[in-house]
């Protein structure tokens, strides 16, 4: 009977903890039929469930450096100010990384709010180019790497995020 009890227990903690994690749905665009040169791709907030202010986030990106090459992020988001951000856009060959964490306390964003843009250099219109977030990397041997998008509240715990990939140029 005891143990009984303590599975009960320990089901019902369980569910509760799955149940008050946060979740997000962050976005990219699919941007077509544009002309060559500089390209803003923003990246929104779709949707948000809980009540939890955003405290810090990684957002680690691919793309095809053949087809676009990043040049600046662009911060017109005033509650995401500049100087609390840290990005890296020679990250890898064709992976950027950016990362903010508030100085705060964090911050509530609702949806259709726009983290950021990340402005990119075009080459070819007549090409295409994957822009996806990065959520598990593996090595060779199966060991995950720790480097993925990832967005935690500001009291760090994690959110369950949906990550939608986006793309420049028409496939």
């Amino acid at each position: 009977m005891r143990r009984v009890i303590i599975t009960l227990i320990v089901v019902f903690i369980g569910s509760f903890i799955t149940l008050a994690q946060p979740s997000a749905t962050i976005s990219l665009p699919y941007l077509e039929h544009l002309p060559s040169g500089n390209v803003y791709s923003p990246i929104i907030v779709e949707d948000l469930s809980g009540r939890e202010n955003f405290g810090s986030f990684q957002l680690l990106i691919v793309y095809d450096p053949a087809v676009i090459t990043p040049i600046n992020v662009k911060f017109s988001n005033p509650d995401l100010p500049f100087y609390e951000w840290s990005n890296n856009l020679g990250y890898g060959p064709n992976r950027i990384i950016l990362t903010w964490s508030s100085f705060t306390g964090g911050i509530f964003l609702s949806p259709g709010n726009e983290l950021c843009q990340i402005e990119w250099k075009y080459k070819d219109t007549t090409a295409y180019s994957f822009i996806n977030f990065v959520t598990v990397i593996h090595r060779s041997d199966g060991t995950k790497i720790k480097d993925k998008s990832s967005i935690w509240t500001s009291s760090e715990i994690l959110y369950n995020t949906t990550f939608k990939n986006g793309s420049i140029g028409k496939k």
